[in-house]
């Protein structure tokens, strides 16, 4: 293992480091990494003062609950990441390469409204949202952990702002939960008095199902149940027809629900029918369950 001395990035990634502590990697592994990631954020915006050991920290930071740190540290968008932190400490050049992502990224309300206007002020709220927040939170830049490009998570949350300030009043649509899995009648109180051992199982066999999903499907379900989203301004946001989501959004049910059969056959080891009757009476706490796990996926 190296030591300090020959890893000094290292060894201030694991003095801060917050996970668990039998997951924290190896200072030789970690090195050549954060050398890498550091280096790249330094020839991309050389006018930003990156710090190479607050960047490390904050490396540190953004991989602290995952199973294999530095294997999720090579799929980081280390440039965009640390731009996106070297903002959050007042770094002038960084803000001012911000503004120019902001620009970027709000042209795409232009899906919306082409008015030239519109789109400024698309900028203008974008802006706002990822420096300073909103009345419902912070900064959203302090959400940003490198998982994608910094310009596509903008665009989604510029598409967004655009879509509610043109919004119009719809009629409810179906909620996406569990229990809109099932048939009506089967939603009676009796029938959802399930054993603990039973509603334990239902959750892990969702969970599996979930997983199971492709991740452009668990984002539909994202933005139906977190961002509450309906199908026309999910269209907009992907590009597409009302029509189109709904029918992706109904295909995406059926997978889920079919995931979960299997899901639960294998753990059972019984009959489809008897699995089939065991989703009949699936509990109505299954639909936060859902919220949970898409915030965690």
């Amino acid at each position: 293992m190296a030591s300090p001395a020959s890893a000094p990035l290292a060894a201030e990634f694991l003095a801060a480091w917050q996970g668990d502590p039998q997951r924290a990697p190896e200072a030789s592994a970690l090195e050549p990494v954060l050398e890498r990631l550091i280096g790249q954020a330094r020839a991309a915006h050389p006018e930003v003062a990156f710090s190479p050991a607050a960047s490390a920290r904050a490396l540190a930071a953004t991989v602290a609950g995952e199973a294999h740190p530095v294997a999720t540290l090579e799929i980081v968008h280390g440039v965009d990441f640390l731009l996106a932190r070297a903002v959050l400490e007042g770094d002038r050049a960084a803000t001012r390469a911000l503004d120019q992502l902001v620009t970027l990224a709000a042209a795409t309300a232009m899906r919306v409204d082409s008015n030239q206007a519109f789109i400024d002020e698309v900028a203008q709220q974008l802006r706002e949202r990822l420096l300073v927040g909103s009345r419902d939170g912070g900064p959203r830049l302090h959400e940003y952990r490198g998982r994608g490009a910094l310009l596509a998570w903008a665009r989604v949350i510029a598409v967004r702002l655009a879509v509610n300030a043109k919004s119009v009043p719809h009629a409810a649509e179906e909620s996406l939960g569990p229990e809109a899995l099932h048939p009506a009648e089967t939603r009676d109180p009796e029938r959802r008095l399930l054993s603990e051992a039973q509603s334990g199982l239902l959750q892990r066999a969702f969970a599996s199902a979930l997983g199971a999903l492709a991740p452009d499907e668990r984002m539909l379900l994202r933005y139906h149940l977190i961002d509450q989203l309906n199908f026309e301004q999910m269209a907009v946001l992907f590009g597409s027809h009302r029509s189109t989501i709904s029918r992706r959004v109904a295909q995406v049910r059926e997978r889920l629900l079919e995931e979960t059969r299997r899901a639960l056959q294998e753990s059972l080891g019984v009959p489809s029918t008897e699995v089939s009757s065991l989703l009949r009476v699936a509990p109505a706490h299954l639909d936060p369950s859902l919220v949970g796990l898409l915030r965690e996926s």
